[in-house]
């Protein structure tokens, strides 16, 4: 697979581990990795006239890793370990996991590879980790070349969730609402929702607020107030093309910042469009604290 392959898949950001050599930390090579909702991808890459002659993957629990009675890692025993030795070496290979196969959120990871030098002729025993972190290393010295004896490092892993993240919107009408102490509150006449009728009258749902200044907001949708009878009020939130809802909450009451009643909804499977009915309160108008978490989703041009 090639990189761009694994970027297009990918979900999150692709971890990256450098393949290092030594106590000076003799920088070789590269490890990649990153998962997609159900594969694990980890791409080697050796540095320029430098090839990976074997690689050996132990992926799973940190207290589950085989090692010798010195320390050294048993490779024989890594549970990824059928991987080709590379005749004459090769500069990349990607390895494709599934993650049924580990079935675990977060994981220990030993990516090791020998790895030869063309220019030294050496052949380096290499470990994937954070080059940041301190350890005490034991290495021998042999013609310029260094080679592990009893020391091994890894680096840990979580399964990156594919799932969109949700962002937090607000309900609110500039001409009917007010914002104090960041706190958006929007209020309606009930006379007022009664002329409308069943059209209702709508809010907006905006983003990217910065407490109450909403200069720099985006409208992602509205929140429609309709009357049904005497007694009831219909509520339907909506959210434009390109986005989906998580959950919302509607707080509203008889006063001012003063929202009591609450309905929420939270969606297993995230939805464009969600109505409900409240109960009128006593009072002259409604006052409403509306929120949504939403999230983008690619619209499909047919």
């Amino acid at each position: 697979m090639k990189k761009s392959d694994v970027d297009a898949i990918a979900c999150g950001e692709v971890t990256i581990r450098p393949l290092l050599v030594g106590a000076n930390k003799k920088r070789v090579g590269r490890v990649e990795v990153a998962n997609d909702g159900e594969n694990l991808y980890l791409t080697f890459r050796a540095n320029r006239h430098r090839y990976m002659k074997k690689v050996y993957l132990y992926i799973g629990a940190k207290e589950d890793a085989p090692f010798y009675s010195n320390g050294f890692p048993n490779l024989y025993e890594f549970n990824y370990k059928a991987f080709p030795y590379y005749y004459g070496g090769k500069k990349k290979a990607t390895y494709v996991i599934p993650l049924s196969s580990i079935n675990l959120d977060c994981f220990e990871i030993i990516a090791y590879s020998k790895i030869y030098d063309k220019d030294s002729g050496c052949y380096y025993s290499a470990f994937a980790y954070d080059k940041n972190l301190t350890q005490e290393y034991s290495y021998a010295n042999n013609s310029g070349c260094y080679y592990f004896e009893d020391w091994v490092r890894s680096f840990e892993y979580c399964v990156k969730s594919c799932e969109p993240e949700c962002i937090q919107t607000y309900g609110y009408h500039e001409t009917c609402g007010v914002c104090e102490n960041d706190l958006f509150n929007t209020f309606l006449a009930y006379t007022f929702i009664n002329n409308n009728g069943p059209a209702g009258f709508n809010i907006e749902l905006i983003t990217n607020a910065n407490g109450c200044d909403i200069t720099n907001s985006t409208e992602v949708g509205h929140i429609n107030v309709a009357a049904i009878d005497d007694t009831k009020l219909k509520i339907e939130y909506k959210v434009n093309d390109g986005y989906e809802m998580c959950e919302l909450s509607f707080n509203y009451g008889s006063v001012k910042f003063d929202t009591p009643n609450n309905y929420s909804q939270q969606f297993i499977t995230p939805t464009k469009v969600h109505t409900f009915e409240i109960d009128r309160l006593p009072g002259a108008n409604i006052y409403m604290d509306s929120e949504a978490q939403i999230q983008e989703v690619t619209v499909n041009p047919n």
